[in-house]
């Protein structure tokens, strides 16, 4: 069965001006991609709210500690352990996740990339300017 993919807007990268493709990235070498994941909040605060809060003195804020953040505007644990899957089942290392970062960093082969996500990676060369 074949797997639908979709992409992602915003996702696609072009080369740096002036860089060429040199060829295919070597299937064996080991690379670490990051993958960022929505928030639980993915509109952040309301204009009323940043309103409110940029109105009180700085000591009278409410300060949220790291578990606070994560628990609030973090990624879901739902969501990180869907790309977590997603990863061991394409022979993946998940080398590092964080709900308040909102990311997870995946290490395999370019080959392993390469058919996972339906790309093809190259390396790229770019002229050295003379100075």
């Amino acid at each position: 069965m074949a797997k639908t993919r979709i992409a992602l807007p915003g996702s696609a990268k072009v080369a740096v001006a002036g860089a060429k493709a040199a060829g295919a990235a070597d299937p064996s070498e080991q690379i670490e991609v990051t993958v960022r994941v929505r928030g639980r909040n993915p509109k952040g605060a309301s204009d009323e709210q940043v309103m409110k809060l940029g109105a009180m003195p700085p000591g009278k804020r409410p300060i949220l500690d790291r578990n606070e953040f994560a628990a609030k505007y973090g990624a879901d644990q739902v969501d990180l352990d869907r790309v977590a899957a997603f990863a061991h089942e394409h022979g993946f290392a998940v080398t590092h996740a964080s709900a308040g970062q909102k990311m997870l960093r995946l290490r395999g082969t370019v080959a392993s990339f390469n058919e996972a996500f339906g790309v093809k990676l190259k390396t790229y060369k770019k002229a050295r300017a003379l100075t």
